[in-house]
């Protein structure tokens, strides 16, 4: 599945991927978030929001370009 990046509604968020974080974030400017809530905070977005397919797909982007687990990531 294929999707034009003109059609994909865009906001800010501050995404935390460090699996260990403790966030705790009173009234932040922009929303505020561990990769755990991302799915949720996406699908509860008003306006107009991805479907499925969409959402698996930028998931499965995300996990591809993350460094966090990677032989990049690791040190010696």
């Amino acid at each position: 599945m294929t999707f034009d990046t003109a059609d994909v509604p865009i906001q800010q968020a501050a995404i935390f991927i460090h699996p260990e974080v403790q966030l705790n974030a009173n009234n932040p400017s922009v929303p505020a978030m561990t990769t755990g809530e991302v799915k949720r905070f996406i699908r509860d977005t008003k306006g107009r929001a991805l479907n499925t397919g969409q959402v698996r797909e930028l998931t499965d982007y995300f996990k591809a370009k993350s460094v966090l687990g990677s032989s990049e990531s690791s040190t010696s």
